[in-house]
């Protein structure tokens, strides 16, 4: 079978699971697929980044912290073997203890492979493949280094956390960076849709670099706009 004929299989068969099971269970199964590609990206070495984009790198304390705990997945094995009598009970467990560790190298690669990036057209904010925000870069009015640490006063939930002025895609301990952006502009989220907020807050490993590479297509694309 070609590659365009197995791709095309692909795409019947997630329409047809799309239809059959619950939003709920689809959406789990386009991560584990997305988390496998990511994993592949890793291998090849390859950045799911558009040419002519500037990359503006994440999660640095997320990856080590996956490091960790990949490191220690082994020696939990060897603890259950060792404290677990139950033939049985030592089989589940090692069968979760192998797909919480695929989980952790799929989330791994998808930070390492799918970082922040800006173009001329848009913003795009991704905590590797389960969130991604997006954004016209022209609503965006301002962007600075801003601290809103997630134990000592930010609410932030989960992955992304969605108000009536900001989106947040918060790092272990927060935000670092904040877009100010014209009010009630609309901004693309994944899973829920479209948004209208003043405001999106997300992490970056090299905060000046981050602002100057988002100032920087921001100012392009005003000169553009009043060349033309």
């Amino acid at each position: 079978m070609t590659d365009s004929r197995l791709s095309g299989v692909v795409r019947a068969l997630g329409r047809t699971a799309g239809t059959a099971l619950p939003r709920s269970v689809v959406a789990l199964l386009r991560r584990e697929r997305d988390g496998l590609r990511a994993i592949a990206s890793l291998v090849r070495g390859r950045k799911d980044v558009p040419a002519g984009a500037t990359a503006i790198p994440c999660g640095s304390a997320q990856k080590t912290f996956l490091v960790v705990m990949m490191v220690l997945g082994p020696v939990e094995l060897v603890l259950v073997d060792l404290l677990v009598p139950w033939p049985w009970l030592r089989v589940v467990l090692l069968v979760l203890a192998v797909y919480s560790t695929v989980w952790m190298l799929a989330f791994y690669a998808g930070v390492h492979t799918r970082p922040h990036y800006v173009d001329d057209d848009r913003l795009v904010v991704r905590l590797g493949h389960l969130v991604s925000v997006s954004v016209d870069v022209g609503s965006v009015r301002a962007v600075r280094r801003e601290n809103h640490d997630r134990y000592t006063g930010a609410e932030y939930r989960g992955l992304v956390t969605v108000t009536d002025d900001f989106v947040a895609v918060p790092g272990m301990s927060g935000t670092t960076v904040t877009v100010v952006l014209e009010p009630a502009t609309p901004v693309t989220v994944q899973g829920r849709g479209t948004v209208r907020v003043a405001g999106i807050r997300f992490d970056a490993d090299a905060l000046d670099a981050a602002v100057t590479a988002i100032g920087e297509r921001v100012r392009e694309g005003g000169e553009q706009c009043r060349e033309s």
